[in-house]
């Protein structure tokens, strides 16, 4: 007879629950910045928490000293670790050798923004992520603008997505409030195959707490991103906005190992989080399951129930 069947079922129960966590096997890229507080970028090289970046190339790019590891953003049931990085005032960019194959076909990404202030200057500053093929910005590619006044010149601070350069860029109709958590999801299409202009096209949508839970409830799906309404409200995206290759060349954009995934800052107060890079949406949105997250606490409630009345006194046999 089994001397501990309560225990049993609550392991049993904690271990179903493990094995039932989907696999992001199409995660390509992570860094939620679970790093030592206070440390400056500079001074970091991607650890084992990380995927898809190289973990023997620290953190390098113009004015990386800028940006110090902080606490991490909370955003309700996304999935976070770690912490932060924040900048305040000088240039500041953070750029990661990324280690993967190849990537063909649309690439989804995501990070967590919250801007303290925005700079006085009425153009040329902002913030972003993008892809370049070095440490710099050379062949800079899939810029998703937080603040997009850096190339656009445009003197206001919106939301701007850009597929394959600067110069490119397409400026949204509204922009983000300060001191406020936003995601900001990115989609570009035909990554890592030759295509001439007018193919290949991103697209960035921006949604508060509020907007990103209604986003789910609605079963997170792309198809909702694109048909919500822009505004403030629950059921609203605070701000959706494409933008479409106009190269004239055949070329390739790549998402491969000798690129660098970066956050850019130009004297903006900011804290970037929880960079995802992936093949679906679903890899750049990651929440617990509520039946995973029932099992696993069932499972502990029931192993601790067990643990206790093994430890109660039980009279001698006579």
């Amino acid at each position: 007879m089994n001397a501990y069947p309560l225990h049993a079922l609550g392991m049993s129960a904690f271990l179903f629950a493990a094995s039932a966590v989907p696999s992001q096997a199409a995660l390509l890229v992570y860094e939620g910045f679970n790093y030592t507080t206070g440390s400056t970028l500079n001074t970091i090289t991607p650890n084992a928490s990380t995927v898809g970046l190289n973990k023997t190339t620290a953190y390098a790019g113009n004015g990386v000293a800028n940006y110090t590891v902080q606490s991490g953003l909370a955003f309700g049931p996304l999935t976070t670790s770690g912490g932060s990085i924040s900048a305040t005032g000088p240039t500041a960019v953070g750029a990661a050798k990324l280690s993967l194959n190849s990537y063909v076909g649309t690439l989804w990404s995501s990070y967590l923004v919250n801007f303290s202030s925005f700079s006085s200057v009425d153009r040329g500053d902002g913030a972003l992520s993008r892809v370049s093929n070095d440490t710099s910005n050379n062949g800079e590619r899939f810029n998703s603008y937080a603040d997009s006044r850096t190339p656009s010149g445009s003197p206001t601070s919106n939301l701007g997505i850009s597929y394959n350069a600067a110069s490119n860029i397409t400026v949204g109709s509204t922009g983000l409030e300060l001191n406020t958590t936003y995601i900001l999801i990115s989609r570009f299409t035909n990554v890592g195959s030759s295509i001439p202009a007018g193919t290949g096209t991103g697209t960035l949508y921006a949604l508060t707490l509020s907007q990103f839970n209604s986003f789910l409830s609605a079963g997170g799906t792309e198809s909702y991103l694109d048909s919500a309404t822009i505004g403030t409200g629950a059921s609203n995206v605070t701000g959706r906005v494409s933008n479409t290759n106009n190269n004239n060349t055949p070329t390739t954009y790549w998402f491969q190992s000798t690129n660098y995934a970066q956050f850019v800052n130009v004297n903006d107060s900011v804290t970037f989080d929880e960079l995802r890079y992936g093949s679906t949406l679903t890899d750049v949105v990651p929440v617990p399951e509520p039946q995973t997250l029932g099992l696993a606490a069932l499972g502990m409630a029931v192993a601790f129930l067990s643990l206790r009345k093994n430890r109660v006194p039980t009279r001698a046999a006579v």
